[in-house]
């Protein structure tokens, strides 16, 4: 699938065209030693936690093995309130490169003649990540639909 996604850098949009392909996680894996997809799926869970996700998984509650009540009490316990906020932080700076690195490998499959990495980031500003991770993140479960049917 392609898509186009507009960056701004330096007060201008810059259209880059991407592809969600398996020659996107094919380019990623051998200039990042990573898979495309879980980083991406990583990145998302970073800039979009899930506070009472966390807190299940910190008070290892396993279904049914405890009352309505004593999950409650559990959940509360381990919860993290610094999740449960108004504003939205920054993102740090590992999330932000992988973001871009997301981008680039796409990117690259859209364009053979896209430069490396390097060059092709350096002159890029920060991007409100969240709003361009959750659009690669539609794009990726777009291109990843089914479409076969199955026949007896």
């Amino acid at each position: 699938m392609r898509r186009r996604i507009v960056i701004n850098t330096d007060g201008k949009e810059i259209e880059i065209p991407v592809k969600a392909t398996l020659k996107a996680m094919q380019i990623y894996r051998t200039e990042f030693g990573s898979d495309l997809s879980k980083d991406l799926n990583t990145v998302y869970q970073a800039l979009n936690p899930d506070p009472f996700l966390d807190a299940m998984e910190r008070a290892k509650i396993a279904p049914g093995g405890m009352s309505p009540e004593e999950m409650q009490q559990r959940i509360l316990d381990n919860l993290d309130y610094s999740l449960i906020q108004a504003d939205e932080p920054i993102p740090d700076e590992e999330t932000q490169m992988k973001t871009l690195q997301i981008v680039w490998a796409m990117a690259s499959a859209a364009d053979k003649g896209l430069p490396p990495f390097e060059k092709w980031s350096e002159d890029l500003d920060m991007q409100p990540i969240r709003t361009l991770v959750s659009c690669l993140l539609e794009i990726w479960r777009e291109a990843n639909k089914t479409t076969v049917e199955l026949k007896n």
